[in-house]
């Protein structure tokens, strides 16, 4: 409900608190994510020398943000405000980061493909990243690997001690004030290695709880709270039936800290399904500020409904086999983003209702559901083919839904239950935009867009402009208003010459 909305905006205070950077300065501001973690060279020494070995590493982060600090005397070490990436996979995906860690006479340690989008905790104090001693600094310069010409240098220092001309604190590796056997067998622990020969390190998100099982998605989906990242490996799973869905969560995640579901490899996602496209929605979702990513969703009555979820995001999803709607935004959900979807092969169950995508209710439906979904964005969508209702239907009740560079396929549009066009406007102030469309000789096409006004006051002043449709004959209208109120400009429509608008259309 927009009250829940309302109520919880409000009770929100956020406070910035000032922090010193790894970089030099204060920001007085943080925008962006922490990254933090330890780092310990590995061989032993003593409590007493641990600050003067842990101390003084440089890190360096380097990718679309640059930033670099020293660990401390506990091999701390902690970057802040650092500018999110994406998931890999994503078409909008930023470059990752890259961590290099060095110091004299430490082998340089690269870590890469470091995605961020939320708090990271690369180590621990108790399980640390490891760091090798042995390649050491001779005329300023290292050479790469840890090899005999590392152990040639350090013996014209070997068998001195603090006070000696002889000795230089450079090389007396674990820093026991002596230069002897102990500092050529560190040397030897990692002999002929060279930086690439340093194991993987597994990048895994704060907050981030990986699923197998179905059971242990739902379990997740259960607890979920603010920051949590629900990442599913790839599979197959099935759900138990639960609040009329087979996997469901009511729990909201907040401004700062959105809950994500998502697959683990994007490139194989994972398959959410529910028993038949007769019953049942497959993901259902009541929480605000969601993220749905990279999740491929069938076999339910419905693919996945949003129902009182404000600032959600359902990214990356693949929708098919389901017996009516592909995603439904319902009862007052908000200010969402579906973006770069695919939606196919809906209405199995009854071709009528099976619309790829569906914001708000049918007025009959008002009693039961807040109206009120507004300011909802699809985008970068492909729809159909096979989607036997309208690929997008804004009902009656909405306001400023934006649909906006979708490819839609008018292969199976069925007619039933008046479904006779790509998209159906009777919702107010709705923008249609550099849309593309094909009727693929579907007769069933009667006009790209249509416009409808099933209760005084709505279907009003929405926007179709630079479309291209292509509609296979001259009849098709590109927009139709035979009530309510639209404005068209710089559509264009396939072949040329053929009907453009009717009814109430304004048009340049």
């Amino acid at each position: 409900m927009h009250n829940k909305v309302l109520k919880k905006l409000i009770g929100i205070s956020v406070s910035m608190i000032l922090m010193a950077s790894c970089v030099l300065g204060v920001r007085a501001e943080v925008t962006g994510f922490k990254i933090s973690g330890y780092l310990s060279p590995d061989f032993v020494f003593s409590q007493i020398e641990a600050p003067l070995v842990k101390a003084g590493f440089k890190m360096e982060l380097s990718g679309i943000a640059s930033k670099s600090c020293v660990t401390d005397e506990n091999g701390y070490f902690e970057f802040v405000d650092v500018p999110k990436t994406t998931t890999p996979g994503v078409p909008s995906s930023t470059m990752p980061y890259t961590l290099t860690v060095s110091r004299p006479n430490y082998l340089t340690r690269t870590i890469k493909n470091v995605f961020l989008s939320g708090d990271l905790v690369l180590s621990t104090k108790d399980k640390p990243l490891d760091i090798w001693a042995g390649d050491l600094t001779v005329n300023g310069i290292q050479d790469g690997a840890i090899n005999m010409s590392d152990i040639v240098e350090l013996i014209q220092y070997y068998n001195s001690a603090e006070g000696d001309g002889k000795y230089n604190q450079n090389f007396d590796l674990n820093r026991d004030k002596a230069i002897n056997m102990t500092d050529i067998m560190v040397i030897v622990m990692h002999f002929n290695r060279v930086s690439g020969d340093y194991p993987t390190v597994e990048i895994k998100p704060q907050n981030a709880i990986y699923c197998s099982t179905s059971t242990e998605i739902q379990n997740a989906l259960t607890n979920a709270k603010p920051g949590d990242r629900i990442i599913v490996r790839p599979g197959t799973y099935t759900g138990k039936w639960i609040n009329s869905a087979f996997f469901y969560s009511g729990n909201d995640g907040t401004p700062t800290g959105h809950i994500t579901i998502e697959s683990e490899d994007p490139a194989n996602p994972a398959i959410l399904q529910g028993l038949s496209t007769a019953s049942g929605y497959v993901l259902y979702i009541t929480g605000d500020y969601w993220e749905i990513k990279n999740i491929k969703i069938t076999t339910g009555q419905k693919g996945i409904m949003l129902d009182n979820s404000n600032y959600s995001v359902i990214d990356g999803c693949e929708v098919f086999n389901v017996g009516h709607e592909g995603i439904h935004l319902r009862d007052g959900s908000s200010n969402n983003r579906v973006e770069n979807c695919k939606v196919y092969d809906t209405g199995k169950l009854s071709q009528g209702f099976g619309e790829g995508i569906y914001v708000g209710s049918d007025n009959g439906k008002w009693a039961t559901f807040n109206k009120a979904c507004d300011n909802n964005i699809i985008k970068g969508c492909i729809l159909g083919p096979n989607v036997s209702a309208e690929h997008v239907d804004i009902k009656e009740g909405t306001v400023g839904t934006v649909i906006e560079n979708c490819t839609m396929d008018g292969t199976g549009i069925s007619g039933q239950n008046y479904a006779d066009s790509f998209i159906d406007a009777k919702g107010n102030n709705a923008v249609i935009r550099f849309n593309i469309c094909y009727r693929k000789s579907n007769d069933i096409i009667v006009d790209a867009f249509q416009v409808h006004q099933q209760l005084d006051g709505w279907g009003v002043s929405n926007n179709f402009t630079g479309n291209t449709v292509y509609l296979d004959l001259a009849a098709p209208y590109v927009v139709n208003a035979p009530a309510g109120s639209a404005k068209a400009s710089n559509n264009t429509r396939y072949p040329a010459g053929g009907n453009m608008y009717k009814g109430n259309v304004v048009y340049d």
